[in-house]
């Protein structure tokens, strides 16, 4: 009987101090577009006398992507799939820090702002994340461990905060293609054409091409001994190059035309052969997301990666989802790809800037 009494004191008292904090989030909007920044204000209300140990970074580390989530369950219907992370970055951790990346932000790595309100403490501290995948994100509300007393006592995960990213025009617009099968022809038999005496052309050229070998391996015996001076090849910067094939495409106007495919093919084609020439990476073969993480091993910023990847996510979805943008989209993604090369453009030579003057 006092074994149960003792059970009942121990319960009551953890879930009465439980009841004495509680941990929410919330985003700054329900709703935002692919690439523009976001705020989430994690708050903890709470009581003297019950100080905050750690709080786990795993919530931070594995926002959840709706949609992929549904079409890993639409692929392999025997099992239930593990929630997909989605792709995103935090570009900023508010008044927190993480200095030795253990999975947790400590109490010397947390730091709030603390409001008061009688007997309760309410303790905020807001984020701001970019979202690069489109639909529903969820980001759990985090673990964390705290004191009361001489006890310390764990808060599990609680509930979930969504936000919806959205393209940067509407889906809704994208027209679909219509392909009909054409009936079966007849055989049609047609008379004898050239065609049909290729091979003797082909026999013909073959025999020239062996004496044209020949007189060329004869000539270059007798000069051997001649040199031949041939001036070095100029080779222009990347940024150079790529700032005259942006020039071009903007004299074009192709997309004035109604040629909106070609042109974002050319702009990121600009941009991939600026990355693979500058920064020596397959850029031209890579996705997205590949460029992007080889761009990270070498400090490329924040805000260039932002930008870059805003350029490139738009130019696939019109490529290969047949998106149409609003027309205000293509002269603002072609200026700000020349920015990016200006900004990201490597310090010249002395013989590197007489070339680009």
């Amino acid at each position: 009987m006092r074994f149960l009494l003792t059970c009942i004191f121990l319960f009551t008292s953890v879930i009465g101090l439980q009841a004495q904090l509680t941990v929410s989030g919330s985003f700054n909007t329900d709703t935002i577009l692919i690439g523009d920044p976001i705020q989430y204000t994690l708050a903890i209300k709470t009581t003297p006398g019950i100080n905050i140990i750690s709080i786990s970074e795993s919530a931070l580390d594995s926002i959840i992507s709706g949609v992929q989530t549904e079409m890993l369950a639409q692929a392999d219907t025997t099992r239930v799939p593990d929630p997909v992370v989605s792709d995103y970055d935090i570009t900023s951790l508010g008044k927190w820090k993480d200095n030795d990346n253990n999975n947790l932000f400590d109490a010397s790595e947390l730091s709030f702002d603390t409001t008061t309100a009688g007997t309760e403490l309410l303790l905020e501290n807001t984020f701001e994340l970019v979202f690069w995948d489109p639909g529903p994100q969820g980001l759990r509300h985090p673990q964390l461990n705290f004191q009361f007393g001489d006890s310390i006592y764990q808060y599990p995960y609680s509930g979930m905060s969504q936000v919806f990213v959205a393209p940067p025009f509407d889906l809704a617009e994208l027209e679909s293609d219509s392909i009909t099968v054409a009936g079966l022809k007849p055989i049609i038999t047609e008379g004898k054409n050239i065609s049909d005496y290729y091979f003797v052309f082909i026999i013909i050229g073959a025999l020239l091409g062996m004496a044209l070998i020949w007189f060329l391996i004869s000539k270059t015996r007798k000069n051997a001994t001649d040199v031949v001076y041939k001036e070095p090849e100029v080779i222009k910067p990347a940024h150079v190059i790529a700032l005259d094939k942006l020039e071009n495409l903007e004299k074009e106007e192709l997309w004035q035309k109604g040629y909106i495919k070609e042109y974002q093919s050319k702009l990121t084609f600009a941009i991939r052969e600026y990355l693979e020439n500058r920064y020596d990476i397959q850029a031209l073969e890579s996705t997205t997301d590949e460029i992007a993480r080889e761009l990270k091993k070498q400090e490329f910023a924040t805000d260039d990666e932002i930008a870059l990847k805003e350029i490139l996510q738009v130019a696939d979805l019109v490529k290969f989802a047949k998106a149409t943008p609003d027309n205000s989209v293509h002269d603002r993604f072609l200026h700000k790809a020349v920015d990016f090369v200006k900004r990201t453009k490597r310090t010249l030579t002395h013989s590197e800037e007489a070339i680009e003057e």
